[in-house]
């Protein structure tokens, strides 16, 4: 089963809208999901970087232009080409903790992915976060 979870912030100009599977029948089991995926939800809408899903979902564009950014800035800071590397990967973890969904901080301890991982083993739930579309109004 697959079911549609929206938000749009307060500002109103960005909404979230995540797809949910699951494989669920009870319905207790089905509204702790839809709870969960709600309160996600509105961790995307209220943040203004969170755009994508995961790394995988980056259009190939936008991550060749945020490499380019991070190379110029690790060779402002570094003549070494290691150095270099190791600054563009550090900054590119960065990046992708602030606008992918399930790299981003759900709390001190652990990402958002991790949260979700927590809640299906706690709960014994049986779902996934399929895809995220972002519209900003």
């Amino acid at each position: 089963m697959k079911f549609l979870v929206s938000e749009l912030n307060a500002k109103e100009d960005k909404c979230a809208i995540l797809t949910v599977k699951c494989n669920e029948n009870d319905a207790d089991k089905l509204e702790k999901i839809r709870d969960i995926a709600h309160n996600i939800c509105k961790l995307v809408a209220s943040n203004k970087d969170i755009t994508y899903l995961d790394r995988k979902s980056v259009p190939w564009e936008e991550t060749r232009r945020l490499e380019r950014e991070a190379h110029a800035k690790g060779c402002e800071e570094h003549k070494d080409s290691e150095l270099i590397n190791s600054k563009v990967i550090d900054i590119m973890a960065e990046t992708y903790g602030k606008i992918c969904l399930l790299e981003f901080g759900y709390d001190s301890d652990r990402s958002v992915g991790s949260y979700l991982e927590s809640c299906r083993k706690e709960n014994g739930l049986d779902f996934v976060i399929e895809k995220l579309n972002v519209v900003r109004v």
